[in-house]
């Protein structure tokens, strides 16, 4: 071990009643750090055994303190074998920041276990499955560096950081990468307001340099209508990917979750209304001929379920079934819809999300104002007030999105 650690007597520090204080010596690289034992432990210098740094049995209550020396002892060892693991050159100014944080004994593995749970336990499906990812990820990042338990969480600085976004990167791109030290961070803080954790290696770490933009996954207006007049076999599960995959962008970029859970109680005559479920955000969107008649051909594949599409049944009711159902969905429909892009040789990757970017890129085309596309979607990018936002009626919306449905169809 790097560091050596051992309970020593101060001979230079005499106190007013004579003995000599009992203090933890640290020294790493010939550099020494100090840790006090509290004012209780102190002792004249014959009292004191300096070979093996402990009380000498006939000092008083020396058994009990002498466990509490040990106790140190172990707890420094096991700060210096953490830090050696996670970073080879650690300074005695690095163990000493270690060993004096507040919540040091919270183990990073253990600790997102403790949050996957409680996401679990409320249902937010979601965010239990960013987290458990986010932990695997450090935890095959130890296994590199054959470190088979938990580390605390007071272990982790900048160089810990600097090494996993190099072994995140071996199969990560910038984003998933920025999505795991974001992830992190918010562990970090939870710790912090829950926990007493006091350090905050993100002060000192920015996550600046792995914030990219989301590439462009719009399609030109020729290609969307491409795939809108291609014919695709009833009998293949391209026929029902195709129907979706219209249904979501005639419904302005409507999401694949939004779609999966939309349910027949929340169509009217001519509209529909739903709240999107990542942003919270109502929207009334009109039906027009084609998304009744996409509509109307599913009527008949579940006469007796609550929803639209024959995707969730009453058989999906736990929040994990659901996601895992959605998920697997959109990855059959994503797989059909990028065969019908390969066959039209659109030369890109297009998915359901395509929709959305394609919807919105062909209203800017079409002159439709960019406050009125903002508004559309509920971004927060746009240099204009909530309030003026607001002030945009139903009607507007619904003329502006005709003219992009219009484009596609006719």
């Amino acid at each position: 071990m790097k560091a050596s650690i051992k309970p020593v007597l101060l001979l230079h520090k005499k106190l007013k009643n004579g003995n000599y204080p009992v203090f933890l010596r640290v020294t790493v690289e010939r550099k020494i750090k100090y840790f006090s034992l509290g004012s209780d432990y102190n002792c004249a210098k014959n009292e004191w055994y300096k070979k093996d740094g402990c009380f000498k049995p006939d000092f008083k209550d020396a058994k009990q303190m002498n466990e509490h020396i040990d106790e140190t002892v172990q707890k420094a060892r096991k700060t210096a074998i953490q830090l050696e693991q996670t970073n080879s050159n650690y300074t005695v100014e690095d163990f000493y920041l270690a060993y004096t944080r507040k919540g040091n004994s919270i183990m990073v593995l253990e600790y997102f276990d403790e949050i996957v749970k409680g996401f679990d336990d409320n249902g937010d499906i979601g965010n239990a499955d960013i987290y458990k990812q986010t932990k695997n990820r450090i935890k095959a990042y130890l296994k590199t560096k054959n470190i088979n338990t938990d580390i605390s969480l007071a272990s982790i600085n900048v160089n810990f950081l600097n090494n996993w976004v190099k072994f995140l990167r071996k199969t990560c791109g910038d984003t998933t990468i920025h999505l795991r030290l974001r992830t992190l961070r918010a562990l970090i803080n939870m710790a912090k307001a829950n926990e007493g954790f006091d350090y905050y290696v993100f002060k000192d770490f920015k996550l600046t340099p792995f914030s990219t933009k989301t590439p462009k996954r719009a399609l030109k207006l020729e290609e969307m209508k491409a795939i809108f007049n291609y014919k695709a076999d009833p009998s293949e599960s391209k026929y029902h990917s195709l129907n979706y995959f219209k249904f979501m962008y005639l419904c302005w970029g409507m999401n694949w979750v939004d779609v999966c859970h939309l349910k027949k109680d929340q169509i009217e005559e001519d509209k529909f209304t739903y709240i999107r479920i990542k942003t919270g955000k109502h929207y009334t969107i009109n039906i027009i001929e084609a998304t009744q008649k996409i509509i109307d051909e599913y009527k008949e594949y579940n006469l007796n379920s609550p929803y639209v599409f024959p995707i969730l049944n009453e058989r999906h009711i736990k929040p994990r079934t659901i996601k895992n159902r959605v998920k697997k969905s959109l990855d059959k429909v994503n797989e059909d819809i990028q065969a019908i892009a390969k066959e039209l040789k659109i030369e890109k990757e297009v998915t359901t999300y395509t929709t959305r970017h394609t919807f919105a890129t062909i209203l800017k085309y079409l002159n439709v104002p960019t406050e009125v596309i903002s508004e559309i979607y509920g971004h927060s990018s746009i240099n204009t007030t909530n309030i003026y936002l607001d002030s945009f009626k139903e009607e507007t919306l619904n003329e502006s999105t005709k003219k992009a449905t219009d484009a596609i169809i006719y």
